[in-house]
């Protein structure tokens, strides 16, 4: 007994260690190099450190807080992706099903398949979107169907047969959200609030397909006078750039064309519910043998291992694994992870615009192996 609270107590000097350690570092970021973030590390029983710091909105040194929404971009993806399992667990749907049984308006032909979609082998390019976005005051008049339409027309051959290899597409996911909306017989959205985030108790203003409250919706922003600043200038149309917030140029509120491949808005506390529930064995979401599913490496067509499973991106941080999914807009960085072994979770945000998906899991990489030495 003696040894198990002379642990527990070294445990718990740990952490704090820990937390003091990363709030001081991350004090230090928002002085010097990001207008804002939050970084939230839980376990199944709770918080173990939550950080919000800096400002959602720059020019008129407004905090943020718990309550601050953000842009999560393609770490939306996975939601999609349990969504899609659920019906499968339904047996509404096989993964080798075609997408033509479910969504016929493609010019991809039968041989793309759910899982193919799934595990980004589908064969489907990735165009640069950056300017797939609507702004805030055009969501009621726009047409995502006619902006998807649009963007297969653009993108209308496989660059190689489905199951082939590894290869990270947008429109697969966009597709995906179709195929949720055939089966359901209505939208996607609906779909996402009634069966995910309604069984877990995620509020509307925790996280959502619109933003519920813009006064404490985080600004986005790049850095004014700089390289990436420059580039994006000539590539992303201007009605999308707003105006000078101090040393930041801030973008205007947007919604992506379409809510599957990256249209969630929310906030570490609303993905935290979520994420708890995946850390637990019995998901309130999924049955433990589609779970299972969910975390299993997948393989393309000639038995090779890729970086992927049914909708997460894998990696090992000092041989602890870890299923992520970064994201990323023209004015924000989103990064979601779990750690299985360690019985942890990770969220960060942060409303600035960076340079590439590297530099999103480089920053998890040294905040999160922080808490994991500590574990």
């Amino acid at each position: 007994m003696l040894i198990t609270i002379s642990c527990s107590r070294k445990m718990e000097h740990s952490i704090n260690d820990t937390n003091r350690r990363v709030k001081q570092y991350l004090d230090g970021v928002v002085k010097k190099a990001f207008p804002g973030i939050q970084y939230l590390v839980i376990n199944k029983e709770g918080t173990i450190f939550e950080y919000n710091g800096g400002w959602r909105d720059v020019k008129n040194d407004l905090p943020v807080t718990p309550n601050t929404t953000f842009m999560m971009n393609s770490s939306t993806k996975p939601i999609v992706a349990l969504a899609i399992l659920q019906l499968v667990q339904k047996g509404a749907l096989s993964l080798d099903d075609s997408l033509s049984l479910y969504f016929q308006e493609h010019p991809y032909g039968d041989k793309v398949k759910i899982r193919h979609l799934l595990n980004q082998t589908s064969g489907i390019s990735n165009p640069a979107p950056l300017n797939w976005f609507h702004l805030l005051e055009e969501h009621d008049t726009h047409n995502e169907n006619q902006s998807l339409q649009a963007i297969l027309a653009q993108n209308n051959e496989l660059d190689f047969e489905p199951g082939k290899k590894y290869q990270y597409s947008n429109i697969s996911y966009w597709l995906l959200g179709k195929v949720i909306e055939k089966i359901s017989g209505g939208e996607y959205t609906a779909y996402i609030e009634n069966n995910i985030f309604l069984p877990i108790g995620i509020k509307d203003e925790e996280m959502g397909f619109l933003i519920h409250n813009p006064a404490l919706q985080a600004k986005e922003y790049q850095k004014r006078f700089n390289l990436i600043h420059g580039g994006m200038r000539m590539i992303v149309a201007s009605k999308y750039i707003g105006g000078s917030e101090k040393s930041w140029k801030q973008i205007n509120y947007v919604y992506h064309n379409g809510a599957a491949y990256g249209g969630l808005y929310g906030n570490a506390r609303g993905i935290a519910k979520l994420l708890k529930d995946q850390l637990n064995r019995e998901s309130i979401i999924l049955s433990a043998g589609m779970k299972d599913h969910f975390y299993t490496q997948q393989k393309n067509s000639n038995n090779d291992s890729i970086e992927t499973t049914l909708g997460w991106h894998t990696g090992l941080l000092k041989n602890n694994r870890y299923f992520g999914k970064p994201g990323g807009g023209i004015g924000s960085h989103s990064n979601i992870r779990i750690y299985p072994e360690k019985g942890i979770a990770t969220i960060f945000f942060i409303n600035q615009i960076n340079i590439s998906a590297d530099s999103i899991n480089g920053f998890s990489d040294f905040l999160d192996n922080e808490f994991l030495d500590s574990m």
